[in-house]
């Protein structure tokens, strides 16, 4: 039985990490839909990085020639160096504060990186990185041993350094009033989290396998993670665009939608309005939450810029003049719709009231110059 298990888990770890790299490299080329957030760039960046370090490692377990395993090892480093750097692009795309690196903060963040790049492909010739190889055979898979040089420890806590600084800014910087933020917030937290937990209990020899990383073979669950934090709530990217144009507090009812009819954002009036009152209904569809409202949907959908629209329930018939404005992002594509409402029901009533004053006047007027 132990021959058969020491033959099977090499096999399975390696099959886990082929089919690792082949979704990973599908999750990159999915979210190429996403081409207008600014997440999408670095996340399929982050995907095929990944993907790449999982087929090295399987080439790498698969080989017992030391020559090849430093190979292997040495151009890995050509791409994990820069993981962490990818990551913080990818938090601070989020945040919608990439222009913190911009110039020469960007090239500054790439220094260690590629210095590390270029000691660990030519490691072979230093003791800088990484040296005195050897095969370890002890467990099911043969791994490299190595003992770590100094300039290793200056890249583990750079790296750890970036990855701090992005958990840091996802908990002190406020995206959003929405309890949908808060979720995008701690599924990326998990995500940035969860490879740097692996990596530590790999260092510590804290692994299900023998000396063997099973970071790689779980990444595709941390691509995951990334989609549904980053994409799946793409509406939300409307609201910067929409914050900028209206104030929280305005008293005139405000409503965001998305191309598909959810609803993006909309302030404290339109809430009151709709019942919504605890913002519950930002993610939602504006034909369940305005379900007894068929004029307003039907507004919403309409190619119209303005419109009378009336809301009738149990305190009695209200009057809004409906206005709607397109929403695009900066390459031209159709994002969502901003509607504002304007309660037109006491200025109705007062017009009513003077046109029937009027027309008193008139008859009463008429009647004492042409008595009967």
């Amino acid at each position: 039985m132990p021959a058969i298990v020491s033959e099977i888990v090499p096999f399975l770890f390696l099959l886990m990490l082929i089919g690792s790299a082949s979704f990973m490299i599908g999750l990159g080329l999915y979210t190429r839909r996403f081409h207008d957030n600014p997440a999408a760039l670095p996340y399929q960046i982050l995907m095929f990085f990944a993907a790449y370090w999982s087929l090295d490692y399987a080439l790498d377990l698969s080989t017992t020639t030391l020559s090849l395993k430093i190979f292997w090892q040495e151009i890995r480093f050509l791409v994990n160096p820069f993981f962490s750097v990818v990551e913080l692009w990818l938090i601070l795309a989020f945040l919608d504060k990439t222009r913190w690196i911009r110039g020469w903060r960007w090239k500054a963040l790439l220094i260690i990186p590629i210095i590390t790049a270029l000691l660990a492909i030519t490691s072979r010739y230093h003791t800088l990185f990484r040296y005195n190889y050897e095969i370890d055979l002890s467990g099911p898979l043969p791994t490299l041993t190595m003992i770590n040089g100094p300039w290793y420890t200056i890249f583990v806590v750079y790296s750890y350094l970036l990855i701090m600084t992005g958990l840091l800014l996802l908990v002190v910087m406020q995206v959003g009033t929405h309890r949908i933020y808060l979720k995008q917030r701690i599924l990326l937290f998990i995500a940035l989290m969860a490879p740097s937990v692996l990596d530590i209990l790999f260092q510590l020899r804290i692994t299900p396998i023998h000396n063997v990383n099973p970071a790689p073979v779980f990444l595709w669950i941390i691509g995951i993670i990334y989609i549904i934090a980053l994409f799946k709530f793409g509406f939300l990217d409307l609201v910067p665009i929409a914050r900028s144009r209206v104030i929280e507090e305005m008293g005139m009812p405000m409503i965001v939608l998305s191309t598909d009819g959810k609803i993006a954002d909309l302030n404290p009036a339109a809430g009151s309005l709709l019942g919504d009152t605890t913002h519950g209904g930002v993610g939602k569809r504006i034909t369940s939450i305005a379900a007894d409202w068929p004029e307003f949907i039907a507004f919403c959908s309409s190619s119209q810029t303005r419109g009378e629209i009336v809301k009738r329930d149990q305190e009695g018939e209200r009057r809004f003049d409906a206005s709607m404005d397109l929403l695009y992002a900066g390459s031209g594509t159709l994002e969502g719709r901003l509607i504002l409402l304007t309660d037109t029901t006491i200025q109705k009533k007062l017009e009513q009231e003077i046109r029937t004053s009027e027309e008193r006047w008139k008859k009463s007027w008429m009647e004492l110059r042409f008595p009967s």
